[in-house]
C-alpha cells in the first residue's frame, strides 16, 4: 500500500487534440514520444458502494500483466492507494478481484468509511461495471527544474449496457519538482493550443460512473483540509484552490447543460476568488494580485450577461407570460426572448474556450505557490490600491500592534459595511457598493474562521446573506427592464409589440417592488 498526500500533481485538459499539433509545442521539441494501449476495467457492487464512498477499483493491463489498483480518500484529505499484480494471464482473460490487493486489517482500514470497509470485505460481490480503453502517447519534458509527463489519451469509456463516451484529453503530471512548474507548463500549453480547450476536472472513473448514473457527474463542492492554527498563507491557498477547483467544474457544466445553474455557480466561485484576492491586496498588494483580480472580474462580467438574462426571464418575464397567457403581444415576444437566451449561451460557450480563461486558473495557482503572509499585523500597511479597485475594502487606519491578520481583515469589512450603510440612504451608487460589501463579508467568513477569528462568523455570514438577498432583489428588478429590452432589440421585436411589452413589464416590476416593501 502507498499513501499519497493530497497535492495538485495532475492537470487534465480536453478538446480537439492531435499528436501533430502537440509536436509543435516548444516544450516538446526534440523529444520522441512513447506509446501505450491501455485497457482498464472498473469494479463495484451492484449498489455502487465504492463510488458512493469516493473510491475507485480497477484492473488494468500494464506491460503484459494485469495490475489491480484501489484508490480511496481517507480522513485529513489524504489519498490511499493499494496496488497488486496478478499472476500472468492472457489479455483476453480478466482476473477476479483479489482480496490480497485490498485493505484487510485494522491498521489498513483506519480512516476509511464503514460502508467502504464492508463493501471490500466481500470481494466476490465486486463486478465489472465499465471499461476504459485508450491509446496513450507520452512525452516527458522539463519545465524549469521540474520533470513533467504529458500524456495524450484518445479512446472511449464503455459501460456494460454498451453506452459509451469518448475520451480526448491531455494529462500533465508532475513527476518530480514543484507544482508551480506544472501550472506554468499548463498555461503555456493553453497558449499554444489556442481556442477550443478547457479543464476536465472529472476523472475517467467519474465519467464511467456517469454512464451508470448522471448524479456522479454533478459538481461536488471541494473541501478545505486545514489543521487548527494553520499559517495564513496556507489558509488563503487552500480556500482559493478549492474555489478554483469548483470553478472548473461549473464552467464545464455550462458547456454541457442549458440550465442556469452553471452560470450562477461559476459567478459564485469567481466571487469567492475575488474576495480572497481583495483580502490579500489589503495585506500585501502586487501587480500579480491586481492583474488576477481584474481578469477574474472580466470573466464574471462576461458570465453576467447570460446570468442577467436568465434571472430576468425566470423571475419576471416567464411568470408574466403565464399570468397573461391570453395576451397576444406578450405571447408573441416570449419565443424570441428564449431564442436570445439560447444565442447568448452559445456565444458564452465559445468565449469560455478561449485560452485566457484556463490561463487565469493557472495564474491563480502559480500565485498560491508563493504566498507569504504575516501571522500578525505589526505596523500600519502602505496604501497602494484605491478604494474603487477593492470595492471599498481598503480604509487607511493606524493598526493596533497586536492585531491578528484575521482581526484586521474582519474590521476592515465591518467598517466598510457601516460606512456604506450610512451613505446608501441618499446615494444609489453606495447602495450597490453595500450589496458588494455584504457579498465580500459572506465569502470572507470561511477564510476568517480558519484564520482564527474569535467572532460569531456564522451569525455575521447569515446576516450578510440576508442583506445581500434583499439588496439583490432590488438589483434584479433594476437590471431586468434593460436586459429584456436589449434582448428584444437583438431579436428585432419592435414597434407596438415592444412598446406594449415594456410598458406591461414596468408595471409588473413596480408591483413586485411594492409587494416586497
Amino acid at each position: 500500500m502507498t499513501i499519497q498526500p493530497h497535492l495538485e500533481t495532475e492537470i487534465c485538459l480536453t478538446g480537439p487534440l492531435e499528436v501533430a499539433q502537440l509536436k509543435k509545442w516548444a516544450s516538446l521539441q526534440g523529444i520522441e514520444p512513447r506509446r501505450q494501449q491501455l485497457q482498464a476495467v472498473y469494479f463495484d457492487t451492484d449498489r455502487l458502494d465504492l463510488a458512493r464512498c469516493k473510491a475507485g477499483l480497477r484492473i488494468r493491463r500494464e506491460s503484459g500483466q494485469w495490475v489491480q489498483t484501489l484508490k480511496t480518500e481517507a480522513s485529513g484529505g489524504s489519498r490511499q492507494e493499494w496496488n497488486f499484480r496478478h499472476a500472468r494471464l492472457p489479455a483476453s482473460q480478466l482476473p477476479a478481484i483479489s482480496p490480497l490487493g485490498l485493505p484487510n486489517d485494522r491498521d489498513a482500514t483506519r480512516g476509511l468509511s464503514k460502508p467502504l470497509v464492508v463493501a471490500l470485505e466481500n470481494p466476490e460481490a465486486l463486478k465489472p461495471k465499465f471499461v476504459v480503453q485508450v491509446r496513450r502517447t507520452i512525452w516527458v519534458f522539463h519545465q524549469g527544474p521540474s520533470t513533467i509527463e504529458l500524456a495524450l489519451d484518445l479512446g472511449f469509456i464503455q459501460a456494460a449496457d454498451q453506452s459509451q463516451v469518448s475520451v480526448q484529453e491531455l494529462e500533465l503530471e508532475l513527476q518530480a519538482g514543484q507544482p508551480v512548474d506544472l501550472w506554468r507548463a499548463a498555461a503555456d500549453l493553453l497558449g499554444h493550443l489556442g481556442p477550443g480547450y478547457q479543464f476536465e476536472p472529472r476523472s475517467k472513473a467519474q465519467r464511467g460512473y456517469g454512464l451508470l448514473s448522471p448524479k456522479f457527474l454533478e459538481p461536488q463542492k471541494s473541501r478545505t483540509t486545514l489543521v487548527k492554527g494553520a499559517k495564513p498563507s496556507l489558509v488563503f491557498a487552500e480556500h482559493l484552490r478549492a474555489a478554483a477547483a469548483d470553478l472548473t467544474q461549473w464552467l464545464l457544466r455550462i458547456q454541457q447543460a442549458d440550465d442556469p445553474e452553471g452560470v450562477h455557480q461559476s459567478r459564485v466561485c469567481l466571487r469567492r476568488i475575488r474576495t480572497g484576492l481583495k483580502l490579500l491586496r489589503l495585506v500585501k498588494d502586487s501587480d500579480q494580485l491586481a492583474h488576477l483580480n481584474q481578469a477574474a472580474g472580466q470573466l464574471a462580467s462576461r458570465l453576467g450577461r447570460l446570468r442577467n438574462l436568465d434571472v430576468s426571464l425566470e423571475r419576471f418575464w416567464l411568470p408574466l407570460d403565464q399570468a397573461l397567457a391570453s395576451d397576444p403581444h406578450i405571447g408573441r415576444a416570449t419565443a424570441p426572448l428564449l431564442a436570445a437566451q439560447a444565442a447568448e449561451r452559445a456565444a458564452l460557450r465559445l468565449d469560455l474556450l478561449m485560452p485566457e480563461v484556463g490561463q487565469l486558473i493557472c495564474q491563480l495557482h502559480i500565485l498560491l505557490e508563493s504566498l507569504d503572509l504575516p501571522d500578525q499585523i505589526t505596523r500600519p500597511l502602505p496604501v497602494t490600491v484605491t478604494e474603487t479597485e477593492t470595492v471599498g475594502l481598503l480604509e487607511p487606519a493606524v493598526l493596533h500592534p497586536s492585531e491578528t491578520l484575521g482581526e484586521f481583515l474582519l474590521n476592515r469589512l465591518k467598517r466598510r459595511i457601516k460606512k456604506l450603510t450610512a451613505r446608501s440612504k441618499s446615494d444609489p451608487e453606495a447602495l450597490h457598493r453595500l450589496r458588494l460589501a455584504y457579498k465580500a463579508m459572506r465569502y470572507a467568513a470561511p477564510i476568517l474562521d480558519d484564520l482564527g477569528v474569535k467572532a460569531r462568523l456564522d451569525t455575521i455570514s447569515k446576516k450578510a446573506a440576508r442583506a445581500q438577498e434583499r439588496l439583490g432583489d432590488d438589483q434584479d428588478r433594476a437590471v431586468a427592464l434593460q436586459t429584456l429590452q436589449q434582448a428584444m432589440q437583438s431579436q428585432s421585436i419592435e414597434g407596438e409589440t415592444a412598446h406594449y411589452c415594456l410598458a406591461v413589464l414596468r408595471g409588473y416590476l413596480a408591483a413586485k417592488a411594492m409587494a416586497q416593501s
